[in-house]
């Protein structure tokens, strides 16, 4: 599986750009300073899937890749048996899924024991909550991509992540972008993000466990060369725009 990662936030007028490879594609993060407030999290002893209604504007596989997500950020220790039983797919570096997809790590199994012993650290997050402005703006970015057959986090036009979101509205605290360029099942793909193999920064893990980012966008692209491309958007808050989106109002599911 092919990821890349991006997380971006400003503080005043100074931003840290810098780019990381994941296989192929790019990231460039940026670091936003601001006051920290300590997030509310579920109690431990409520280690079970987070339901959530069928989102009409998502697909049958965004919809599984978000609860997925959600499940990873409520249920971190349990997420570890996961992990532990993806160990068995490993052949030193040389990684065969049980549906014969096969493809070579960079890191080998060092990279997985690490994320199992992040997930040991991890207490439960509140599930993230679904806006339509960030599936859309992961969506002009996913059609960007698959019409370029480019990859990484600058669009076509010179747009970065924050651009494409500010064309549906107003982002708040910090904003982040995975992409998913060989996106199969939503737990494989959790996995793999969580793995974060190759990427020196974890960039990916960091994104889906990061206690700020409290609403998510979702975009999966159709088969290109038999894969499937999956772009994932995160922010602290947005605030959805009609005049800029065509949507009545911010979309938010619990």
């Amino acid at each position: 599986m092919r990821v890349s990662p991006c997380l971006r936030s400003v503080d005043g007028y100074l931003a840290l750009i810098a780019c990381l490879i994941f296989l192929v594609a790019g990231s460039h993060p940026i670091v936003r300073a601001q006051a920290k407030r300590k997030p509310k999290t579920p109690s431990p002893k409520t280690q079970q899937k987070t339901v959530v209604p069928q989102l009409p504007f998502l697909s049958q596989h965004e919809q599984a890749l978000f609860d997925e997500i959600n499940y990873a950020r409520a249920n971190p220790t349990t997420y570890i048996k996961f992990l532990e039983q993806y160990k068995s797919y490993y052949k030193e570096k040389l990684v065969r899924l049980p549906d014969g997809h096969s493809f070579v790590t960079n890191e080998g199994v060092v990279a997985l024991d690490e994320a199992i012993e992040f997930l040991k650290t991890l207490k439960p997050l509140t599930p993230l909550l679904v806006s339509k402005g960030l599936a859309l703006s992961a969506k002009l970015h996913l059609d960007d991509l698959q019409k370029s057959g480019g990859s990484g986090h600058r669009g076509t036009d010179g747009s970065k992540p924050e651009d494409r979101f500010s064309r549906f509205g107003i982002w708040q605290d910090s904003v982040g972008e995975n992409i998913v360029y060989d996106s199969r099942t939503a737990r494989n793909d959790v996995i793999g993000l969580i793995i974060d193999d190759g990427v020196a920064t974890r960039g990916h893990r960091k994104n889906l466990f990061k206690p700020v980012f409290k609403v998510i966008g979702i975009s999966s692209g159709k088969p290109i060369k038999d894969k499937t491309m999956c772009v994932i958007t995160f922010a602290g808050g947005f605030t959805e725009e009609p005049q800029r989106s065509g949507i009545n109002s911010p979309i938010l599911i619990q």
